[in-house]
């Protein structure tokens, strides 16, 4: 017992040492393009929460990632045959909307979820409005995995019309895209839980 009080107490010595370092020389570092605030996982968050900020950071890269990549994908909505009872694609306005929902939903989760989760975990202090936003992205996850055609996210909807109406590209876009956000959707949920 002597020998973990010991220990936590190094541990809270070198965490605190660590800290006065950063708030000397913390210049910012993220995001990597056009840094604005200090961020590191390793430096600054307690060993005990390390995996769930890691997972949190992982999955937002890994949601934006998959938000390019519908993107990409909705630059091929011109391969659709016609409209049908389902859908019926005006490649311009799919386009637009993808790059849009690229660049608003990247903001919106680093500035509404990831980085007040990553404070909040940093500081060691309770964020009740978290819950609310964490059962957010996981509704706005939702939305991206059904994706309604026409409202430039790719998911399950999409495969559904390209298996009709759609060539190869579309169905292995709706396929590798629904199944990635239901990856991200159970990583949301694994987080909120």
């Amino acid at each position: 017992s002597g020998e973990s009080l010991d220990s936590n107490s190094l541990e809270n010595i070198s965490r605190e040492a660590d800290a006065n370092q950063r708030e000397n020389s913390s210049v910012p570092n993220f995001p990597p393009f056009y840094p604005l605030i200090y961020h590191n996982i390793r430096f600054e968050i307690p060993p005990k929460r390390l995996f769930i900020v890691r997972l949190n950071f992982f999955t937002a890269i890994s949601i934006i990632i998959s938000l390019a990549f519908s993107f990409i994908g909705s630059l091929f909505s011109f391969l659709f045959d016609s409209c049908n009872e389902l859908t019926c694609f005006h490649v311009g306005k799919e386009i637009f909307l993808s790059f849009v929902n690229c660049i608003v939903w990247t903001a919106i989760l680093f500035y509404n979820q990831y980085y007040p989760f990553y404070t909040s975990m940093r500081d060691e202090t309770s964020n009740n409005s978290l819950i609310i936003v964490q059962l957010f992205t996981i509704f706005i996850l939702l939305v991206f995995l059904i994706g309604i055609p026409g409202t430039g996210f790719i998911g399950v909807v999409y495969l559904y019309a390209s298996f009709e109406s759609g060539t190869v590209v579309n169905r292995f876009f709706g396929f590798v895209l629904s199944f990635w956000h239901f990856i991200n959707l159970l990583l949301e949920i694994v987080i909120f839980l």
